[in-house]
């Protein structure tokens, strides 16, 4: 991707981002340089391990996820995972796992342990 069209890219994606933690009550702090520098650090889902893709359609299109969704759209508590990885933490953490466990599981392991550990936690409770 050629650094005009990811800053074009990330761009968009601050406003909108911007935009949604406005209307959400959440914090945001987020530069497009954040952003870009985990994208950079990270071209690639830290879940699944697949390359993040241009196409916003495509499943694999990198979105900025909230690790601990309880705070805001800050440097620290935000990575990105493509699209179908985050959809999946969404639908798993609002079904299966209270807030407390999924932030007590998420310190320094990465996503995936992190979902089976918290559904272990769910139905051991």
């Amino acid at each position: 991707m050629s650094n005009s069209s990811m800053r074009s890219r990330f761009r968009r994606k601050t406003n909108s981002l911007r935009q949604s933690a406005n209307k959400r009550g959440l914090k945001y702090s987020l530069v497009m340089k954040d952003i870009i520098e985990i994208y950079c650090q990270f071209p690639a889902c830290p879940a699944c391990g697949l390359d993040f893709k241009k196409d916003y359609k495509h499943p694999q299109y990198a979105t900025v996820d909230r690790i601990d969704p309880r705070f805001g759209y800050v440097v620290g508590n935000v990575q990105l995972l493509c699209s179908s990885c985050n959809n999946l933490k969404e639908r798993i953490v609002k079904r299966y796992l209270p807030l407390k466990e999924w932030h007590e599981a998420a310190k320094g392991l990465s996503l995936f342990p992190l979902l089976v550990e918290g559904l272990d936690l769910y139905y051991k409770t």
